[in-house]
């Protein structure tokens, strides 16, 4: 009996350890680049950007609930649109509020609608954000550690057994 409560500890430890590390998804390609762009240079500054590749960081605050293809990066109080706009990156909803490193070339355009309509296949036409400055996604790394956490069965202590009377 003590060996099956001490397993039962080493797995629940075990567990427990393991889902505490990142838990790092890619969607679309690889980031590759090291040093990240802060929200705010490119929104005071968006012509210094425009047409390059860009690395932003921060944290997932919106996004695309047809089919996942743009989010909006928060950091601070600075936002900036990503879009994949050839529909090859799709993020799951589980990307909400997690941490994410975001590769692109940044697109600046002083005439963009800031609305547009789409209709994503086997979709109605809804309106989708086209802001006059925005990333186009080429590859970004969500942090899902915590998400894949909450995902993952509890395990439940077994009550202890009452001491014998001798």
């Amino acid at each position: 009996m003590r060996n099956v409560l001490g397993l039962g500890l080493v797995l629940v430890l075990g567990l427990g350890v393991g889902s505490s590390f990142a838990v790092d998804k890619t969607f679309g390609k690889d980031v590759t680049m090291a040093e990240a762009v802060s929200i705010a240079s490119i929104n005071e500054k968006p012509a210094d950007f425009a047409d390059k590749d860009v690395l932003v960081t921060g944290k997932v605050v919106g996004m695309c609930m047809h089919s996942g293809c743009w989010v909006m990066i928060e950091s601070g109080k600075d936002q900036i649109l990503c879009r994949s706009l050839d529909e090859s990156v799709h993020f799951s909803p589980n990307v909400m509020e997690r941490p994410i490193r975001l590769e692109g070339k940044l697109l600046w355009d002083k005439n963009a609608p800031g609305m547009e309509m789409k209709a994503h296949e086997g979709e109605e036409p809804h309106a989708c954000p086209n802001p006059q400055v925005m990333v186009s996604i080429a590859g970004a790394v969500v942090d899902l550690a915590e998400a894949e956490a909450a995902d993952e069965p509890k395990a439940e202590a077994e009550p202890e057994a009452e001491p014998k009377a001798e």
